[in-house]
């Protein structure tokens, strides 16, 4: 474990390289998850706003499922709903001979709303977490997600680097890839 301000950083974003590869796995990580994506408050509040905008994207049964609860609030937060238990995030679109996509993130690229989709998200395969005197930020490897992790594949703080802005600022990234021992700054 390393440090960046505050932040608890996994050894292994030193070395890790990822590049996500859509066509191959067609956005399975929005399928995956024992919860639906953690949002910050602000994050629930303009996904509210915005669900009239994504709701035509989305197939009837997941309107159902945003209609009732658009964003869902837990003792662990707030979070976007799931499908079912385990299941695929409800704002999930197929879309026929492509990967599946956020209905958020193909809003904002017809117009842009200044939302690509929620920052967890956006930080896909990192995960940011708390611990008790910590915030933390670790990668996550998935089993489908193996053809991203390959050799020639970015750094995953270059990858990430748009979420990591999106999530910590200017100075922190600035900070992590001097960590990391990237030679080029954001």
């Amino acid at each position: 474990m390393f440090f960046v301000e505050d932040v608890m950083i996994s050894k292994s974003l030193k070395t890790a390289r990822f590049g996500c590869r859509l066509e191959i796995c067609q956005g399975i990580c929005c399928e995956e998850g024992e919860k639906g994506a953690p949002l910050t408050e602000e994050e629930a509040s303009l996904m509210k706003k915005l669900l009239p905008e994504v709701r035509s994207m989305l197939d009837p049964e997941q309107q159902v499922i945003v209609d009732q609860a658009a964003v869902v609030l837990d003792g662990e937060g707030w979070h976007t709903p799931l499908m079912w238990e385990e299941g695929p995030c409800a704002y999930l679109v197929r879309r026929k001979g492509k990967p599946s996509l956020c209905a958020f993130e193909i809003l904002n690229q017809q117009k842009d709303t200044g939302f690509p989709k929620p920052v967890s998200c956006h930080l896909f395969p990192l995960l940011q977490g708390k611990s008790l005197l910590f915030r933390t930020l670790r990668m996550q490897f998935r089993e489908s997600c193996q053809s991203a992790c390959r050799p020639d594949a970015p750094h995953v703080v270059e990858f990430c680097r748009e979420a990591l802005l999106r999530a910590y600022g200017e100075d922190f990234v600035r900070k992590l890839y001097v960590a990391v021992g990237l030679q080029e700054t954001p």
